[in-house]
């Protein structure tokens, strides 16, 4: 419910998983892993993983929020046809038309904005590793990144 934290209703059993894994080696080491995730993780062995990505992935997934319509409209040209003339790819391409995750790549539709734009900047500024992301988000501005928050927070 809270905007610090990701909305996992809908999230993918395998993403949860490879989350909840990276948090409990302690690979996914971005400030708000160490600060809440990695104690917690730390304690669940690979049944208890299993089951609660089992039970994320079965919840219905949670509906957008409306947002302001001139900003959402920027991030969906964003989102799904990417900057093509600063060499940033359409997010669509790993996440899905509809923002519903695609194999390895995690569900972002109906996600936090808050949510979405920390994690954008935290993988731009390397304090979380994702290398396939940074070369994504390294050149975004955060107003762009806010408006593709806003935009996969409405759907």
């Amino acid at each position: 419910m809270s905007p610090t934290f990701p909305n996992l209703a809908a999230q993918s059993a395998a993403y949860v998983s490879l989350q909840l894994h990276a948090f409990k080696d302690q690979s996914r080491a971005d400030p708000d892993a160490q600060a809440y995730m990695w104690g917690m993780a730390a304690r669940l062995d690979d049944s208890q993983i299993d089951a609660l990505s089992q039970h994320f992935a079965r919840e219905p997934a949670a509906a957008g929020v409306p947002g302001d319509p001139a900003l959402i409209a920027v991030g969906k040209g964003i989102y799904t046809l990417g900057i093509p003339v600063r060499q940033v790819p359409p997010c669509a391409t790993c996440h899905g038309a509809k923002g519903e995750g695609l194999g390895p790549f995690p569900r972002l539709a109906g996600q936090h904005a808050p949510y979405l734009l920390k994690q954008l900047l935290v993988i731009q500024s390397v304090l979380r590793t994702a290398p396939v992301m940074h070369g994504v988000v390294k050149d975004l501005t955060r107003t762009q990144m806010d408006a593709v928050a806003t935009y996969l927070q409405s759907l």
